[in-house]
């Protein structure tokens, strides 16, 4: 999960730093994006979003046509450029950076988008929206594979990997995902796979016989009647 195969690749829409607010206004408008770098040349010098716009002029009235803005609020963005309102304290990452630590930047900084460097060079930029789209897509949200989810203690999470894998052979289930994180207590993990095959519900049972504590599935699956929440 790299930065490089989820971004938005150059060339982007950018905005000079000698640009007016309303031009700005426009690019944003006509490119669908909420922000733009700052750029001359191949320089990154900043980073403008539609928020910034609005210290010049309300919410409301930049969610108007472009031709249907007043005059007046037209004026007083025509009187300030991108250069001037930029933030220029932008955060960046590399483009092999791993998208889990994006987010985390995000987070921390309160950003909603990092430009993407290779090296000295921008290569693009990378949202909010792209990381929850790799997400999903990573995780096969939305598709036909069934999604199990087990709690397992955590001292024999690895163990437990082996033992799925194996069962999912048995069964001739194809695993797309894997993925584990620990709950509350720390003692346990939740571990939640995705899989398609046709033994889909012997292989729930399965997990149930080897004592695996199954917590959800698909709706389609037959499930034990002991079946637990999660707490």
């Amino acid at each position: 999960m790299l930065a490089r195969y989820w971004m938005t690749r150059c060339p982007l829409v950018v905005a000079a730093p000698e640009m007016d607010l309303f031009s700005v206004l426009q690019l944003i408008r006509e490119n669908g994006v909420r922000r733009l770098p700052v750029m001359t040349g191949d320089e990154l010098l900043g980073i403008i979003a539609l928020s910034d716009l609005y210290s010049f002029a309300s919410p409301a009235s930049l969610r108007l046509d472009i031709q249907n803005i007043p005059r007046e609020v037209r004026n007083e963005l025509m009187a300030k450029t991108a250069g001037q309102v930029m933030k220029t304290d932008v955060v960046t990452c590399d483009i092999n950076a791993a998208l889990e630590d994006i987010g985390v930047l995000m987070r921390e900084r309160h950003v909603g988008a990092v430009p993407v460097m290779s090296g000295n060079k921008l290569a693009g930029i990378i949202t909010e929206s792209d990381v929850l789209t790799a997400l999903s897509e990573i995780t096969r949200a939305g598709d036909e594979s069934s999604r199990i989810c087990l709690r397992v203690p955590a001292r024999e999470k690895i163990d437990v990997f082996r033992e799925i894998i194996d069962i999912c052979a048995k069964y001739e289930a194809e695993m797309f995902t894997l993925l584990t994180h620990p709950l509350r207590d720390d003692t346990c993990h939740l571990v939640m796979m995705k899989v398609r095959g046709k033994k889909r519900d012997e292989l729930i049972q399965a997990l149930w016989e080897s004592d695996f504590q199954v917590l959800i599935a698909t709706e389609d699956s037959k499930l034990p009647d002991t079946e637990k929440e999660i707490e």
